[in-house]
C-alpha cells in the first residue's frame, strides 16, 4: 500500500547531510589496511569537497586475524589524523559484537568532548534491536550523536515494518537508517520506506528534525543514485556514499555522482566536487582497479534473489568460477534458504550442491591404440567412474600429481623422463601441454571454464578426463561405460576437513581433488611436482625489487594448500607425499633430477632430505 508521506522539505538539495563511508565500507576489500598517505589524502578530498561526515571505520572487539587500524579506530590512532576544517569524524559498531558486553561501552569510547569522533553509527538487525538500545543510551551518556543503521530492510516482513518503525521512533538515537543491503530495492520501494517513517514520527507528534531520517545503498542493480533522488524527494535527510562506490561486492551510492548532482543541478553552495575526482584520478582509480568492486552480473542476481553480497564477491574474487557457475551456487543458496546472511558453511554447502553441466556435444574418442575414433552423430558423450581406471586398488602403484605452478615448465623434461622411467599414474591439473600423455594419465578438472577450454585438447592428446562434480549433480549422470576416456566422480567442499572417502576437501581446488582421489584408491607413495606455492619471488635484472610480496589471493591459496596438507599428515599419517621440485609447502623435498639419475632403489634418493636442510648441514660440515 502506498503511503502519503507529509509534505516534503522546501529546499530537498540544501536539506541534506552527506556522510561518507569510503574507508569503513571499503575496507572489506583490505581487511581496513588503508596506507597512511591514502588515509590522508582521503580525509583532506572530503574536508575540501565539504562532505559532513566520514566514517572512518568500525569500533571492534574482534581479534581474530589481521585487521588495520581502521578495524579499530583506536582515540591514540584518530588522534593522530590531520585535523579538517569541515567534515566530521564517525566509526560504526556492529551491535551483536556488544551483546551482553554493553558495559565495553565506557571502555571502547572516551567521553565525547576527549574525542575526534562525534558521531557513532550501530549496524542492526531486528532481533537485536534490545541491545541496540542499550548500547545507544550508554554512546548517549558519553556525548555522542548516534544513528541506527537497520540493516537488510528489504527483508523485512511487511507487516512487521511499522510496528519497528515505531520502536525505532521511540529510541534515544539522533537518525534513523534503513540499508538497503542485498541492493534490492526499486526507487518507489525507497520512496514509501521513507514515507511509512515519516508518517510514522508525524503520528507520535514527532517532526523530521527531531527524527531525521537516512538511507545506505548499495548498488547492485545499478540504482543506487536513482534510489537516492527517490529517498531525498520522500523527505530523507541524511545519504551514504563512497568514493568511486568503493564497498563491498557491487560498492555503493557513488560520492562523485551525489556531489556533481548538488552541485551543479541543484547549486548547492557548499558541495565541491572537484577535491573527489582529483582522489580518484590520484589514488581511488588504482584501488578500484586492484580490487574491482562494482555492478557485475552475479551481483545484479544476489539483488534480485536477495542474497548476501559477499557470497557473489568471494566466488569472484577467488578466480576459480565462471559467471554462470558463480551464478548457480547463488541460486543454490537462495534455495536453500540460506543466502541473507553470510556463512562459510551455507557457501560450501552450495558449492557442493550446485549443478555442473559437462559437455553433451560429441567428441571424437581416443581409441585403444591410441588413434582417434570418430563418434557417431548419435552417440552421445559417455562417462564412467574412476574405479573403472586401473581399478578400485592403487596401493602398489606410485601416484604422481603435476601441479600448475611455472617450475613445471622450467623442469618439463625431467618431468617427462621420470615418468618414461618409473610409468606412475599421472593426474595431471588441468592440462598441461609439456606433459607428454602416457598410458595411466588423466588429466583432472573440478572448474567447467577450464574443462571446455581444454577438453578437445586432452583427448586429442590421447589424455584421459577425470572430472569433479558436486555429490548431487553425481548422482544424477550416466556413469556406466567403462570404455569412456571420461570419469566422473562427485566431491563436496567443507572449511577445515578432508575425508578422502568421501572426496570432502577443504576449498575448491583442482590439486586438493587430484590427491584426495589418489588417497581415496588406496594410494600410499605419492609424488608432486609443479607445487611451487606462493612465496615472495625474486626477481631478475639490476635495479629490480629484491622480492615481490604474493598477493592477497596467492597468500589465501597459500593457507588454503597449507591447511590441506597438515590435514593429510594428520589423517592419513601413512600417505608419503614427496615433492620433486621446489615448493613452499611443508613436504618432504626431493630431486626430480636426482631421482631420474640414482632410480628408485630404497633409501637412495633421500638421504639427505630436505635441499635446504642439506644446504645447511653443508655448510656446517664445511
Amino acid at each position: 500500500m502506498s503511503i502519503a508521506p507529509p509534505t516534503p522539505p522546501a529546499d530537498p538539495a540544501r536539506d541534506v547531510v552527506l556522510l561518507d563511508v569510503t574507508l569503513r565500507d571499503g575496507g572489506f576489500h583490505n581487511a581496513w589496511d588503508f596506507e597512511p598517505d591514502l588515509v590522508r589524502a582521503y580525509l583532506k578530498a572530503m574536508d575540501e569537497a565539504k562532505v559532513d561526515w566520514a566514517e572512518i571505520g568500525y569500533r571492534s572487539l574482534v581479534r581474530k586475524g589481521f585487521a588495520g587500524a581502521l578495524r579499530y579506530t583506536d582515540e591514540g590512532y584518530v588522534d593522530g589524523l590531520p585535523p579538517l576544517k569541515h567534515t566530521q569524524l564517525a566509526a560504526m559498531l556492529d551491535a551483536k559484537e556488544l551483546e551482553g558486553r554493553e558495559a565495553m561501552i565506557e571502555r571502547l569510547f572516551a567521553p565525547a568532548d576527549r574525542s575526534r569522533i562525534g558521531l557513532v553509527r550501530i549496524a542492526t538487525r531486528p532481533r537485536d534491536l534490545a541491545t541496540t538500545f542499550e548500547q545507544v543510551e550508554r554512546l548517549a551518556d558519553r556525548g555522542y550523536l548516534t544513528t541506527i543503521n537497520l540493516m537488510a530492510w528489504a527483508s523485512v516482513p511487511a507487516a512487521e515494518r511499522q510496528p519497528l518503525l515505531e520502536r525505532l521512533a521511540r529510541s534515544k538515537t539522533d537518525v534513523v537508517y534503513i540499508a538497503d543491503s542485498y541492493g534490492s530495492m526499486y526507487p518507489e520501494e525507497v520512496f514509501e520506506a521513507v514515507s511509512q517513517w515519516r508518517s510514522t514520527i508525524a503520528g507520535l507528534g514527532l517532526s523530521d528534525a527531531e527524527r531525521p531520517f537516512g538511507v545506505h545503498l548499495h548498488n547492485n542493480l545499478e540504482l543506487a543514485f536513482a534510489n537516492a533522488l527517490a529517498a531525498k524527494k520522500a523527505g530523507a535527510r541524511w545519504i551514504d556514499a563512497a568514493v568511486l562506490g568503493m564497498g563491498r561486492g557491487p560498492g555503493n551510492l557513488k560520492t562523485e555522482i551525489l556531489l556533481q548532482h548538488f552541485e551543479i543541478r541543484h547549486r548547492h553552495p557548499r558541495f565541491r566536487t572537484g577535491p573527489v575526482y582529483e582522489l580518484i584520478s590520484q589514488s581511488w582509480e588504482r584501488l578500484h582497479q586492484q580490487y574491482g568492486w562494482g555492478p557485475r552480473a552475479p551481483y545484479v542476481l544476489s539483488g534480485h534473489l536477495a542474497v548476501h553480497p559477499t557470497y557473489a564477491q568471494d566466488l569472484l574474487e577467488s578466480g576459480r568460477y565462471t559467471i554462470s557457475e558463480v551464478t548457480a551456487i547463488l541460486i543454490a543458496l537462495h534455495q536453500a534458504g540460506t543466502g541473507r546472511s553470510y556463512s562459510r558453511d551455507a557457501l560450501d554447502e552450495a558449492i557442493s550442491s550446485r549443478p555442473t553441466h559437462l559437455p553433451t556435444r560429441r567428441i571424437d574418442r581416443p581409441a585403444r591404440g591410441g588413434t582417434t575414433e570418430p563418434s557417431s552423430p548419435a552417440m552421445p558423450i559417455a562417462y564412467a567412474r574412476l574405479d573403472e581406471f586401473r581399478g578400485k586398488d592403487w596401493s602398489n602403484r606410485e601416484v604422481l600429481i603435476v601441479g600448475r605452478g611455472p617450475s613445471v615448465a622450467q623442469h618439463a623434461d625431467a618431468i617427462n623422463r621420470y615418468i618414461e622411467s618409473f610409468r606412475p599414474i599421472v593426474l595431471e591439473c588441468n592440462h598441461l601441454r609439456e606433459i607428454r600423455t602416457s598410458p595411466d594419465h588423466l588429466s583432472c578438472f573440478i572448474v567447467l571454464a577450464n574443462a571446455q577450454r581444454m577438453l578437445d585438447e586432452v583427448l586429442q592428446a590421447g589424455k584421459g578426463v577425470l572430472f569433479g562434480v558436486a555429490r548431487k549433480a553425481a548422482a544424477q549422470m550416466p556413469t556406466d561405460d567403462p570404455d569412456a576416456p571420461i570419469y566422473v566422480e562427485p566431491y563436496e567442499v567443507a572449511a577445515r576437513d578432508l575425508n578422502a572417502q568421501r572426496c570432502t576437501i577443504p576449498a575448491d581446488v583442482v590439486s586438493m581433488f587430484a590427491l584426495a582421489q589418489a588417497v581415496r584408491h588406496g594410494a600410499k607413495k605419492i609424488r608432486v611436482v609443479g607445487f611451487d606455492g606462493y612465496e615472495a619471488t625474486r626477481l631478475p635484472g639490476p635495479g629490480a625489487p629484491p622480492t615481490v610480496a604474493p598477493s592477497a589471493r596467492e597468500l589465501r591459496m597459500q593457507q588454503e594448500l597449507d591447511e590441506f596438507f597438515r590435514l593429510l599428515r594428520e589423517r592419513y599419517p601413512a600417505v608419503e607425499v614427496v615433492a620433486l621440485t621446489p615448493t613452499s609447502f611443508a613436504l618432504e623435498v626431493r630431486s626430480i633430477y636426482g631421482e631420474v639419475a640414482l632410480g628408485q632403489e630404497p633409501d637412495a634418493a633421500h638421504d639427505e632430505g630436505n635441499p635446504r636442510e642439506a644446504r645447511e648441514n653443508q655448510g656446517l660440515s664445511a
